[in-house]
């Protein structure tokens, strides 16, 4: 766990990047569904980050990891949070990167599309690829897959 300090000297560090110390976004964000686990309940129940930040470019990013290396601070990244195996979990506390809002469609190609990192497989709801296959699925809007908005792409 990182001081209140030094997570206010990250958070400076990082500039308009968006960053919350929330206590109820903080416990959302660090957990996925490990819970469905007996065995990793009870080690990853307590773990919390000590602040969530959700970049949005590349530029972000970057800022996002060059603070946090300067205050030799753990970064756990997560997507959707549909693991059930702790991988979206910050073991440490730290700085938990939330790339759900690096999510754009960057080219739509002949057979495939290029997503950015957080991009989610709802992203099968736009007209233009409700057509292309994707990782051997047909990308369709699912009712009745309470997944689909939140899994990652690949």
């Amino acid at each position: 766990m990182a001081s209140q300090t030094l997570v206010e000297q990250f958070r400076q560090d990082i500039g308009n990047v968006s960053s919350t110390v929330d206590e109820r976004q903080l416990r959302q964000k660090s957990h996925d569904f490990h819970w469905y686990s007996p065995v990793l309940t009870p080690q990853l129940q307590n773990c919390l980050a000590d602040v969530v930040v959700q970049p949005r470019s590349e530029e972000e990013i970057a800022a996002v990891v060059v603070a946090a290396v300067k205050h030799r601070i753990p970064l756990t990244v997560r997507g959707g949070g549909t693991g059930n195996y702790g991988q979206s979990v910050p073991l440490k506390g730290g700085v938990l990167v939330d790339m759900t809002g690096f999510n754009k469609v960057t080219a739509v190609e002949s057979g495939s599309i290029r997503v950015q990192a957080g991009a989610v497989i709802a992203i099968g709801h736009d007209r233009r690829l409700s057509r292309w296959r994707l990782c051997g699925h047909w990308l369709r809007p699912s009712r009745h897959h309470s997944r689909f908005r939140n899994d990652p792409v690949c």
